[in-house]
């Protein structure tokens, strides 16, 4: 009975793992000591693990006659039946037919709603060498990381709205442009408030050139705060 209990408990094992096996046979025979039960269980263990790499071979096989693959990149040109796009890899010419799936902002658009400058992300297949697009998501915003810019200066002038700083490096005076989510910090790491900083105080401004001007992210100062008067 022992064996007839191993039998039952290997073939539901074999129904967990959701895997076809032809014909596992188990016999429950008295006189089969432990060592036999040891084996035979190895091999109900071998076939499992046959099966899971074969499947994994299968689906990298699969992987290989149907490659899935994305392109990026920003267009330098459209025409009625294509758009050619650039990358870091170079251009290349993406065919438009009506079976592509086209968005933007999450709304399905036409071919010729497609401009010069906009950035897409292209989902497709690549069969016999050819890539057969299938969904293009277009961005009229750049896609790449915006250019971070990280100096230490001294404070020349405070508007409403921006700080200039003359870095130390020789570079001539910079204006950093101050938005909502800029923070501002005092020699400790402290949160402080824009009205803290004035002329002559030494800060670490970092941010990102954005459109030809620099928003800062943070501005910390390098030195004491001036006492206010009372």
């Amino acid at each position: 009975m022992n064996n007839f209990k191993f039998g039952l408990i290997a073939l539901l094992f074999l129904s967990l793992t959701q895997i076809s096996i032809v014909s596992i046979p188990v016999f429950a025979q008295e006189t089969e000591d432990e060592s036999t039960q040891s084996a035979s269980f190895e091999n109900i263990k071998k076939i499992i693990k046959e099966n899971i790499e074969n499947s994994k071979v299968k689906g990298a096989i699969d992987n290989l006659l149907n490659r899935k693959v994305a392109l990026f990149g920003q267009i330098i040109r459209v025409t009625g039946e294509t758009i050619t796009i650039t990358n870091r890899l170079g251009s290349r010419i993406i065919p438009l037919d009506e079976t592509l799936t086209i968005t933007r902002d999450g709304k399905l658009i036409k071919s010729e709603d497609i401009a010069v400058e906009n950035w897409v992300t292209i989902l497709g297949r690549i069969k016999d060498d050819d890539f057969s697009p299938v969904f293009l998501y277009v961005y009229t915003k750049s896609l790449l990381p915006k250019p971070q810019y990280v100096r230490i200066g001294t404070i020349t002038a405070v508007t409403k709205n921006s700080i200039t700083i003359k870095p130390r490096s020789d570079e001539a005076e910079t204006t950093i442009s101050i938005v909502k989510t800029t923070e501002f910090e005092d020699l400790t790491g402290t949160e402080i408030s824009f009205s803290d900083l004035s002329e002559d105080l030494t800060v670490l401004v970092s941010g990102y050139n954005i459109e030809s001007k620099i928003e800062a992210s943070t501005i910390r100062s390098l030195a004491p705060l001036a006492e206010s008067d009372e």
